[in-house]
């Protein structure tokens, strides 16, 4: 964990170019990486074979090296982390069929071939076609080498226990090289799946913020058109009476948070109760009672909710210092609830029923929660209510009235 957090730390010191976006991070870094790697192996085989004579080797040898502070500087500094990684590829390709004829198989410079494979495996997707080209031409040379040099004479006869030596530092590197490349790619499935889980379980927690639970898995089941009828439920209205008037001299941020806590506590209260909230609607709050999950309930349900709405305004007031009074409309009856549009997409309800309760509540008295006839019927020997007689409600002409 700490070596991890160290190699976490000096990634961030690194001065990344202003051309490579967020998402090539990687790629420049696999970038710097794959150029640092092989500057420091070739300087110290520049100096094994200065040591052991093999002057073919050592210049060679000089030459990648240049070629590899040239690619680090490509990478570090321009960010060309693509070009980089192909000279790359083609500098490993030459070096190991010269270092095979000249010192032979013994050597152990061939596992190189297999461990490039990997790495050039760590292109950006994009580059599908250089990427297979390089693999096929690594994978093609190690099996005619295998096949063909193998028992190649070389031209350079080094004393065996020096190819043995030499062998065992390349198969340790080619083994070293081969488990970084694993550990990569398991770190990195491993962070897609947490990323992926953690962007999953947010979505899913938006989703549900927005639609019921059982809407929202028929929604993912791809159900083209989801709509159902409901016999029996309650639908309340809620306004806060003047609102425009009342936070007509105050700053935006200050009228944003008081809605915000009106109807955050009014969702907390909707939570308690297992009542649905439909939407609001500038200062208006619309919710349901039995709907999606049908209840008998459903009405005493939503009187006690609105009974402690009413309870809750009086707290707000004090804590905004402002006043504050809201009307409620409630009735019930049968509703049809439904999810419209593909996009910005919303569980809604139509009906008479959400209509009167709309009406309801725009014809009530501030402070006060009103009932239709319907809900009435429902709870008359449960509550007590104020016969209020008939008002006159748009498009619906005389209704009965009642105030809880």
């Amino acid at each position: 964990m700490a070596f991890q957090q160290w190699v976490n730390s000096v990634f961030e010191k690194i001065k990344v170019p202003k051309n490579i976006s967020l998402k090539e991070r990687r790629y420049y870094f696999i970038g710097l990486l794959t150029t640092l790697f092989p500057l420091i192996f070739h300087i110290g085989t520049l100096i094994f074979f200065g040591v052991v004579g093999v002057n073919t080797l050592f210049f060679i040898n000089f030459f990648s090296v240049v070629l590899y502070i040239y690619s680090f500087y490509l990478v570090y500094v321009h960010g060309r982390y693509f070009i980089a990684i192909i000279l790359g590829a083609i500098e490993v390709w030459i070096f190991q069929v010269i270092c095979i004829f000249a010192i032979g198989w013994d050597s152990g410079f061939q596992y190189y071939f297999i461990s490039y494979i990997l790495a050039i495996g760590l292109l950006p997707p994009k580059n599908k076609f250089i990427i297979t080209f390089f693999e096929i031409v690594f994978a093609m040379t190690y099996f005619v080498f295998s096949l063909m040099v193998k028992n190649f004479t070389p031209f350079y006869s080094l004393d065996p226990n020096i190819l043995v030596w030499l062998h065992t530092v390349n198969v340790l590197i080619f083994l070293m090289l081969i488990t970084l490349g694993i550990v990569y790619f398991i770190r990195t499935s491993w962070k897609a799946e947490e990323k992926a889980e953690f962007e999953f379980q947010r979505a899913e927690k938006l989703l549900l913020n927005i639609l019921p639970s059982s809407i929202a898995d028929r929604l993912k089941a791809q159900q083209e058109v989801i709509a159902d009828d409901f016999e029996s439920a309650t639908v309340l209205f809620a306004d806060i009476v003047d609102f425009t008037k009342i936070t007509s001299d105050l700053p935006a941020y200050q009228v944003v948070s008081l809605l915000n806590d009106v109807f955050t506590q009014f969702d907390e209260l909707a939570e308690k109760y297992q009542l649905e909230k439909i939407k609001t609607i500038g200062d208006s709050y619309m919710v349901v009672s039995g709907v999606p999950y049908p209840c008998q309930d459903h009405a005493k349900r939503m009187i006690e909710f609105s009974r402690e709405v009413l309870s809750s305004m009086k707290k707000l007031s004090e804590a905004h210092s402002v006043a504050l009074q809201i009307r409620i409309g409630v009735c019930s009856g049968p509703v049809v609830a439904g999810v419209i549009g593909k996009k910005k997409f919303i569980y809604d309800l139509w009906g008479d029923t959400v209509n009167l309760a709309s009406r309801l509540e725009a014809n009530g008295i501030p402070g006060k929660i009103q009932v239709g006839e319907s809900t009435y019927q429902l709870l008359k020997d449960q509550f007590s209510f104020e016969d209020r007689g008939f008002i006159e409600v748009k498009g619906k002409g005389r209704v009965k009235a009642y105030l809880l």
